[in-house]
């Protein structure tokens, strides 16, 4: 159908969605890179639960694909809120 959303332009949205919705919920972000990396790190765990729950015990799909868009989410914001540029020094 011509006026369908192409899928991978529909899991970008969610994930902006989910972006906004996590900025709206919890505005302030730590400048700690380690604190930051935590939240991330802690949004992986949830996803990596998601995925064995879902390959292994029957868990449902949905709640995997829903933690790897909150993962991908706070992926963005944490490179969104890095404060500075990246460099070519290495």
């Amino acid at each position: 159908m011509a006026s369908e959303i192409p899928l991978r332009e529909k899991r970008i949205a969610d994930v902006f969605d989910e972006l906004r919705r996590a900025e709206a919920k919890h505005p302030g972000w730590p400048s700690d890179p380690f604190v930051a990396l935590a939240i991330v790190g802690e949004e992986f765990g949830e996803a990596q639960q998601a995925a064995l729950d879902y390959a292994y015990h029957g868990g449902a799909r949905a709640a995997y694909y829903g933690e790897l868009v909150q993962l991908a989410a706070m992926a963005l914001r944490i490179l969104f809120n890095t404060s500075k540029e990246p460099t070519d020094a290495q």
